[in-house]
């Protein structure tokens, strides 16, 4: 604001997101049709605009599945996949599930996974942002892995123990 504006702000902070932790721990579990107990469930859940860089997500959960077989990549959904089915063939259709969800299924989905992507470019819309997702992923127990650029990342996430942080992803 104060670069867009020539306004000097001299007091800011930004307002971490919250979720109904209660509506994630309460979840039942869904069913996926696989043997949890035998994969690495990784996951992205949101929209697959351009900035939620999920090709390069893609990249990432492709080259994790080259170093360890027992990855499954879990892609919850409302927008359209067609500009990534390539890279989910590329994955293997036995090596992930894509599914369309209202809001009162996330926390059932969210729930199975053991990470999270949450992979944001170095923009300063997404230094200062405050991503829901963040928040949603630690409420239903799952590891988050970010990038340095995904907002207030700092007040949730410590590297090795609650997820994982990438300087960039290049």
């Amino acid at each position: 604001l104060e670069i867009n504006t020539s306004h000097k702000i001299n007091s800011y902070s930004i307002i971490s997101c919250g979720v109904d932790v209660g509506r994630f721990k309460n979840a039942e579990y869904a069913n996926i049709d696989i043997d949890l107990d035998k994969k690495i469930i990784i996951g992205y859940s949101g929209g697959l605009q351009k900035w939620q860089n999920v090709d390069r997500i893609l990249d990432i959960v492709t080259d994790l599945k080259k170093l360890n077989n027992n990855i499954f990549f879990l892609l919850c959904t409302n927008s359209d996949i067609s500009p990534i089915k390539d890279k989910l063939e590329i994955l293997g259709s036995q090596n992930y599930k894509h599914y369309s969800l209202n809001s009162s299924q996330i926390p059932s989905y969210i729930k199975i996974l053991d990470a999270g992507f949450l992979i944001r470019e170095d923009l300063i819309l997404n230094r200062v942002s405050s991503p829901t997702k963040l928040a949603e992923y630690l409420a239903a127990g799952a590891s988050v892995i970010c990038t340095k650029f995904a907002g207030d990342y700092k007040r949730s996430i410590k590297h090795g123990s609650e997820g994982f942080i990438f300087n960039d992803i290049t």
